[in-house]
């Protein structure tokens, strides 16, 4: 084919089909083999598949279409709602996963079987390009599963550089004595810990393998809550003193979090740090200063964090000051999506919705109008206050509590009151 289009040059001719193909309601250019590459890539980069009939046809258009393999960078496999089986067979995986030479970044999810394969790749021609590895599941079949010897051969993956583990059993096994024989995985860089973990007694042989960390991030989901704790994890760190990254969280409740201010200590060097629920309380905010993180720049507080106004716009201006941030990540509170819809016809009949009706149920529902998250300590009002601060300041704020009170912000000059939106509603 000859066209004006194919007659530039080639740097030219490329930049034009991206920035066409950039926007997503633009479908794939099967215009001429010319055009073929770009509507591979654009097809082919992100890969998601959600069921074994998705699985199974992946494989056998990789076994047809070669070039196809060259395009893929980021592969999810998520088997959520279907029974953990035998396919594709065996012998097809490791050729399936061999050809995919390009794919950076692979994320197994509810899988015992892909993971067990993922974690002993047969020769370093599996997967060479990979970056990063997220494997979620039970670990069925794994008598525990943290134990290190079902690592040993992920150094097979030389360009293996971050991996997720999303355990979702408790399990008390203990390991045997050649965990400490298992050679270190110095090539990994960032570990995320996440799932029933604090209990397992594999924790500590398990954070071993990984001495080389600059990124660590946990979220001990250990039921009941009562016994769900981010501190013996942390315990276990090798050298905390490596870490510019840390994010911590437990299941705790939020009247009764943990106390991790002994152990965060360890941590002086992090750049950012991201703290959720169960592990903050008075002791932590104390420690959030110049003098304990001489080095932190970002910090998120999530959810469930118990924080006053006082002590959020302590650290954003005053002596409190944090003098080296640069970005507040606050997700204090939860964007409300709507009131639940009501179940307000029979099987027999559709009966008419009234107001009042419509009103009792939702009222009996619990459902409230705003925010979630709200607590005694902190209000809209002082969240408006830490972000006025915080712009003067010239510290960039996000998150959706500063969405939020960027909105009643707005809505408090519009309205006559002067009051917010938000406070017209009663709160």
């Amino acid at each position: 084919m000859s066209d004006h289009f194919t007659s530039l040059p080639v740097e030219l001719f490329e930049s034009i089909v991206r920035t066409i193909q950039e926007d997503e309601d633009t479908p794939p250019l099967y215009v001429s083999n010319a055009f073929l590459p770009f509507a591979r890539e654009k097809l082919f980069t992100t890969i998601t598949l959600n069921s074994f009939e998705d699985f199974n046809s992946f494989v056998r258009l990789v076994q047809i279409s070669e070039p196809v393999c060259k395009y893929v960078q980021c592969l999810t496999i998520d088997l959520l709602y279907e029974h953990d089986k035998v396919e594709p067979k065996t012998k097809l995986l490791k050729p399936f996963f061999s050809s995919l030479d390009q794919v950076e970044i692979l994320e197994i999810k509810h899988s015992s079987r892909l993971v067990k394969f993922i974690l002993n790749p047969s020769t370093q021609s599996v997967l060479p390009s990979m970056l990063v590895l997220k494997l979620n599941s039970t670990f069925e079949g794994l008598d525990n599963p943290l134990d290190p010897k079902h690592y040993k051969n992920l150094s097979r993956y030389a360009n293996l550089g971050m991996l997720h583990l999303d355990v979702n059993r408790e399990s008390q096994k203990s390991v045997g004595g050649n965990a400490s024989r298992v050679a270190p995985l110095h090539q990994i860089k960032f570990l995320e810990l996440q799932g029933q973990v604090c209990r397992n007694p594999a924790v500590f042989s398990f954070l071993s393998l990984f001495p080389s960390l600059n990124g660590f991030s946990t979220y001990d989901l250990t039921t009941p809550t009562s016994v769900s704790f981010a501190r013996p994890i942390l315990e276990r760190i090798p050298l905390p003193e490596q870490l510019v990254y840390l994010r911590i969280a437990s299941l705790r409740n939020y009247d009764s979090p943990e106390d991790i201010s002994p152990i965060l200590r360890r941590f002086a060097n992090v750049k950012e740090l991201d703290i959720g629920m169960g592990v903050f309380n008075d002791k932590v905010f104390d420690l959030l200063s110049q003098e304990t993180f001489p080095s932190l720049e970002s910090l998120t507080l999530r959810y469930e964090v118990s924080i006053s106004d006082e002590q959020l716009k302590s650290l954003i201006t005053g002596p409190k000051k944090l003098h080296k941030l640069k970005h507040l990540d606050l997700w204090l509170i939860l964007e409300n999506e709507g009131p639940p819809i009501p179940e307000m016809y029979s099987d027999e009949e559709e009966e008419e919705i009234d107001e009042e009706r419509y009103y009792r149920a939702i009222v009996d529902s619990g459902w409230e109008e705003g925010p979630i998250g709200f607590k005694d300590k902190l209000t809209a009002k002082g969240l408006e206050e830490a972000v006025e601060a915080a712009d003067k300041e010239g510290l960039e704020v996000t998150g959706y509590a500063v969405e939020f009170a960027r909105v009643c912000i707005e809505s408090r000059k519009r309205n006559e009151s002067g009051l917010s939106d938000y406070e017209e509603m009663g709160y």
